[in-house]
């Protein structure tokens, strides 16, 4: 579950395994690996669900196509002449936005099983060299560890995003809703605004996943490629 996707006589490489999700088995696998929780309303894993109606409906047009017989190599390669100009961001060229002075803020859990961590880096790098300059002046990367797709997690999970646990408990604190240091949407309108770059925004973990309880931990997320330690 953990190895890289490969096809192929070369065995080449064609997405990263499921090691974005290390040390959250528990709450992951139920839903993406199996055997299916009774109590979680699916009646099989969602990669299943996925991979079901994406190969037959949307890549090959074939409703009764087998998708376990597919060679993994021709199916990767048929997907992006098919889709990958509807589904996929892939076009490094984003010297138009920094002549304009646009700033973006990207991120992305670690422990995201829906799109893998990986695949944010890969484009940040690809941008990197296609533009032959270093990113940061225009376009920086979060990378949160333990966070899931978009949000939750074992981890801090909470740093403006759209899935921040909300308060539900009474010990709400509201000065962390929308400043630069906790909130990344704030931190881009400082960026735009008074051309304060963030270095680094404070995410947070509550007991519960409820934003009006007890905090148990924060986290800087630093720009990338920098790590907290």
């Amino acid at each position: 579950m953990y190895e890289d996707v490969k096809g192929g006589r070369a065995q080449t490489r064609l997405a990263p395994g499921f090691r974005v999700a290390l040390g959250d088995e528990a709450a992951q696998w139920p839903l993406w690996v199996g055997p299916v929780a009774k109590d979680s309303g699916f009646s099989t894993t969602l990669s299943q669900m996925f991979s079901e109606n994406f190969w037959p409906f949307m890549v090959y047009g074939d409703p009764k196509l087998n998708f376990r017989t597919l060679d993994l190599l021709q199916a990767s390669t048929d997907s992006r002449s098919r889709v990958g100009a509807l589904l996929n961001s892939i076009d490094p060229d984003l010297s138009a936005v920094r002549s304009a002075g646009k700033k973006i803020i990207q991120y992305h859990g670690w422990a995201d099983a829906v799109i893998p961590a990986q695949y944010s880096i890969n484009y940040y790098e690809a941008v990197e060299r296609y533009l032959g300059h270093d990113n940061r002046d225009f376009y920086r990367l979060f990378m949160a560890p333990g966070m899931e797709h978009c949000g939750g997690g074992p981890g801090p999970n909470a740093f403006g995003t759209p899935y921040d646990p909300r308060p539900l408990g009474a010990g709400y604190d509201p000065s962390r809703e929308f400043n630069p240091q906790h909130h990344v949407l704030a931190a881009l309108i400082r960026w735009v605004e008074k051309g304060e770059a963030p270095k680094q925004i404070v995410a947070t973990k509550y007991q519960d996943d409820d934003a009006g309880k007890r905090v148990l931990r924060t986290r800087p997320l630093c720009v990338y490629p920098q790590v907290a330690r």
